[in-house]
């Protein structure tokens, strides 16, 4: 479909091993590196395309996002990765590596860009295209020219409730909500995700219901051993589950979804604000939760990452602010030692809207990247 709508493929870039773990290492090709800083991780899964595109070697490029492999490598290069609602855009032909038959949590292909209007170019291109005759499985919906609104209603999360967000990102969030509030195009509305813990306990259930046996099949078959990357998430130790509670899981899904639909109507929002992960760009190896991004792939929300700034001297460890969630919280809040080896590293923010309403989230980031990326005179 690409090809056919005119894009010039000229490389394959790195992604992580059994395109899983958010680090872009593999027994074939290497490791990816960020380009920021060589010591922290590019990413994954689609890691290799972060950095060529935060390397200006692409403007645009293509993955596949199934609990944050576009918005992660967003985040750590600094460059913008929208995620989109499952079935909008043509998955065939698109390598995947899920268990067969397992229909839970899906995939979704999107763009990743060094602008949201690029990213917003290949979104209008490809849903303007008949995606019907590329995959017998697409929800066929045509590009909607919505008109835009005068006042967006925004609601602001400062975090997930399961990991506190860092000095840096906590800096980035109120700068961005900083300029929003004082846009006359822009309202802001706290507001607080229900049962987020929850939820991204189901979602890792879904990623582990069928075991790992599949996986250990697919290393047994060229003799690799696991990378650093996957051994830390512990993905061959599953154990799979049962068709019962497969469907009190998808059961569960669906109940889920209804409460954030009525928080979207409830408060009158039309996307939220939040952070893409507790943290910038970490060391390599040492990135293992996804529950800021994977919670919109368990909802089957569009979200989109959009950079803002980068860590600064100023993102000095706050000794009145520690982990508030425990153990695991404590254990991922200690990754960020200070500016010093942080310094520069991308710091970004999410933006999140209503499932298919892709076109709606599409303008709202338009409009918020300009207000937040507005570009200063000399």
């Amino acid at each position: 479909m690409l090809l056919d709508l005119g894009a010039v493929l000229y490389c394959k870039t790195n992604v992580s091993q059994l395109t899983i773990p958010a680090d872009s290492d593999n027994n074939v090709f290497g490791r990816t590196l960020n380009p920021r800083n060589p010591t922290l991780t590019a990413g994954g899964s689609t890691g290799g395309e972060g950095a060529l595109i935060a390397l200006r070697g692409s403007i645009l490029g293509v993955g596949t996002d199934i609990g944050g492999s576009i918005r992660v490598p967003a985040v750590c290069n600094g460059i913008y990765g929208f995620r989109t609602s499952v079935g909008l855009i043509p998955h065939d032909g698109v390598r995947n590596l899920s268990v067969p038959g397992a229909d839970g949590v899906r995939s979704s292909v999107g763009p990743m860009a060094t602008s949201i209007r690029d990213c917003a170019l290949f979104l209008r291109t490809v849903m303007e295209s008949d995606t019907w005759r590329y995959d017998s499985t697409i929800i066929s919906l045509p590009w909607r020219n919505l008109p835009v609104k005068k006042k967006l209603c925004i609601g602001l999360v400062e975090d997930d409730g399961i990991y506190t967000p860092s000095p840096p990102v906590r800096r980035g969030l109120k700068k961005a909500a900083d300029l929003l509030r004082n846009n006359s195009e822009i309202e802001l509305v706290p507001i607080t995700l229900p049962n987020t813990k929850e939820h991204y306990n189901a979602l890792l259930r879904y990623f582990s219901y069928p075991g790992s046996d599949h996986y250990r099949e697919q290393l047994a078959r060229t003799g690799e051993p696991e990378v650093p990357s996957l051994k830390a998430i512990q993905l061959l130790n599953f154990e799979g589950t049962s068709l019962e509670d497969l469907c009190n899981l998808n059961v569960h899904r669906a109940a889920a979804a209804k409460r954030y639909q009525r928080l979207f109507l409830d408060h009158g929002i039309d996307a939220i604000l939040m952070p893409p992960a507790p943290h910038t760009a970490v060391p390599l190896d040492h990135w293992t939760t996804a529950s800021y991004t994977g919670l919109w792939n368990y909802l089957d929300f569009p979200a989109v990452v959009i950079p803002v700034d980068n860590v600064a001297a100023s993102d000095e460890l706050d000794k009145t602010t520690t982990a508030k969630y425990g153990p695991d919280d404590a254990k991922v809040y200690s990754l960020y030692t200070g500016p010093e080896f942080y310094r520069d590293t991308p710091v970004s923010i999410q933006l999140v809207g209503y499932r298919h309403a892709d076109e709606a989230l599409s303008n709202a980031a338009v409009l918020i990247d300009s207000i937040i990326n507005k570009p200063t005179g000399k």
